[in-house]
């Protein structure tokens, strides 16, 4: 289920009266662990290290974002019950035998595609029709065995609604609903 709305919204950050819950547990729940397991002797291991070099942490979501600042995201899972709305913004925009990833750098093909020669195909009419559209798509299951020309429109036809929806988030403020598909 490819859902696409994609709205702006503004995130604000404060440490004074905001609180930023993004995730929920009742406290009759086992709680996870976090942070490395413990030792046999109860001290925490070191982190595993790949080449010598240690394990960076990832970012926190202060360290990314600023109190007001706009961003664009894409509702990945609709809201049910007293739970909100899961958002992402890695942007998936799906066409008829591509989805495009504005945000993401790969190209993939369906699992469903067995042939390695198809998925090769797939790969090579979409590097070679891009035309420096920038970021990724997935090749659907229903592009097997469709001709070049369905891909050129299905590239154009989202390559035009990025820069369509690209436009409408930089004409409005947040918070707004830009696509709706």
């Amino acid at each position: 289920d490819w859902s696409s709305d994609v709205c702006s919204s503004d995130l604000r950050l404060s440490e004074r009266t905001d609180n930023l819950n993004f995730a929920h547990r009742s406290t009759n729940r086992r709680q996870r662990r976090r942070g490395p397991a413990p030792s046999p002797n109860g001290k925490p291991e070191e982190p595993i290290r790949v080449s010598g070099a240690p394990v960076k942490a990832s970012p926190t979501i202060s360290e990314l974002l600023r109190e007001g600042q706009e961003i664009l995201v894409q509702v990945a899972k609709e809201p049910l019950g007293k739970k909100g709305a899961r958002i992402t913004s890695h942007i998936a925009l799906p066409g008829r035998y591509l989805v495009y990833m504005p945000t993401v750098d790969h190209i993939g093909v369906s699992r469903k595609i067995s042939s390695e020669e198809e998925r090769s195909r797939l790969k090579r009419i979409i590097q070679e029709n891009r035309n420096g559209l920038p970021g990724g798509f997935i090749v659907r299951t229903a592009a097997e065995g469709r001709g070049e020309d369905e891909f050129i429109q299905d590239l154009r036809f989202l390559g035009n609604l990025w820069t369509d929806i690209r436009s409408r988030s930089e004409k409005k403020s947040a918070p707004a609903l830009i696509h709706r598909d």
